[in-house]
């Protein structure tokens, strides 16, 4: 199956974060257009382990009870 990409807004509400914050991540996305749009297994790999371009991303627990 086909990995569906998300918008700035879905992948906001996935984390339970404002949308600000998903930018301020600056999550690996693709232009689409106009958009970014996201693939939920990057930003879930970038959040585990940091962005491969360098970017300052802070890693946090995704799912409830992670620590």
């Amino acid at each position: 199956m086909i990995e569906p990409f998300l918008t700035k807004r879905q992948v906001a509400d996935k984390l339970q974060v404002s949308p600000r914050t998903i930018q301020r991540l600056h999550l690996p996305h693709m232009r689409i257009g106009g958009q970014n749009r996201y693939l939920w297994s990057e930003v879930i790999a970038a959040l585990k382990t940091g962005s491969p371009d360098g970017a300052k991303v802070v890693p946090f627990p995704t799912e409830k009870g992670a620590a």
